[in-house]
């Protein structure tokens, strides 16, 4: 993804490219409300869903999956509204 964070000076400082495997270098990774700005966590998320790929069988609703499958904005839209209209009938 290419988040760019601060390294600790006993790793060398500067900025890097954010890597889990590496975390316990960065600055502030102790803090997870400090470490990821709002933004940063946005983006995270989005590349998420963005790259979601179905596993062999999957159904959401009556949508089926093949394998590897985008499951795109608007799939996860449609099942949003389903939620929403489920959790509106309930009350």
């Amino acid at each position: 993804m290419g988040l760019r964070k601060s390294v600790k000076p006993e790793f060398g400082g500067g900025t890097r490219s954010f890597s889990c495997e590496e975390d316990y270098i960065y600055e502030n990774i102790e803090s997870e409300l400090c470490f990821f700005t709002s933004q940063e966590r946005q983006s995270i998320i989005k590349y998420w869903l963005d790259n979601l790929r179905a596993k062999q069988g999957e159904v959401l609703h009556n949508i089926h999956f093949l394998e590897g499958q985008p499951i795109s904005e608007q799939h996860l839209l449609y099942f949003l509204v389903c939620l929403f209209r489920i959790g509106g009938s309930r009350s």
